[in-house]
Formats: C-alpha cells, sequence, structure tokens
C-alpha cells in the first residue's frame, strides 16, 4: 500500500494505491468526497495516512472492508497499540498515544459512516 498526492484539475489529491498500484476505489471515493467540501490538504493527507494504516491491517488479516464486524474492529483497535517492532516484550510501549488512535478510529468511523450513507453498508463502529 502506498500513499500519493496528485494533481488533478488544478487541485492536489491524495490517493491510495494497493500492492499492485491500483487505486483503493473505496477510499479514494472518500477522499474525493472530503476533497469536494474542500477539506485541506493536511486533513486528507492525515485521513489518507489513517485509511492506510486500516487497509494495511484489514489485508494483513484477510478481511475485507465491508464484512467488518465490531469484534475486528476490538482486534484493530489492538493492533494500533501494539508496536510495529517484531519483538515480543512484555510492557512494551505503543509508538502511537491514545490521541492518535482516537483521531485514527475516528477517520475509520466517518469514512463507513460515508460508506453506510453511500453503498448501504453496516457500519461497525456505530454502537
Amino acid at each position: 500500500m502506498e500513499l500519493h498526492v496528485l494533481k488533478k484539475n488544478g487541485r492536489e489529491m491524495v490517493i491510495l494505491l494497493d500492492d499492485e498500484m491500483r487505486i483503493v476505489k473505496p477510499v479514494y471515493d472518500y477522499l474525493n468526497f472530503q476533497r469536494q467540501r474542500d477539506k485541506a490538504l493536511n486533513t486528507l493527507k492525515a485521513n489518507g495516512t489513517d485509511l492506510k494504516i486500516y487497509w494495511d491491517f484489514l489485508n494483513d488479516s484477510g478481511y475485507e472492508y465491508d464484512k467488518v464486524t465490531p469484534n475486528m474492529i476490538a482486534e484493530f483497535i489492538e493492533y494500533l497499540r501494539v508496536s510495529s517492532d517484531d519483538e515480543i516484550a512484555l510492557y512494551k510501549e505503543s509508538k502511537r498515544t491514545n490521541k492518535s488512535i482516537n483521531r485514527i478510529l475516528s477517520t475509520i468511523h466517518m469514512f463507513y459512516q460515508f460508506e453506510a450513507d453511500m453503498q448501504e453498508i453496516d457500519n461497525p463502529l456505530q454502537g
């Protein structure tokens, strides 16, 4: 997965490409919607980065974005909290702060809200 910033019609846009360099369509649609709402480029980059992290988790876990359950979201939260190093250690602190994790979850929630409105899929973060 790679995140890129491209110019389209004189405006910059953020896209996520999969491992075969194809656009990840659900993420593209969401970020394009945010761009059309005049969100700042830095906001789009942050949202794109958050969604890249989420898509990496989905791919690593073998999950489909449109079939995610609340239990899978709990796994994602644990994934965010665990250090990305390959070492296993007790009491190792996460490289992400709670504030960063909450921002990522907020982005994922807004993404699924958009998907629920557009594609009529369930939002696994909806309580």
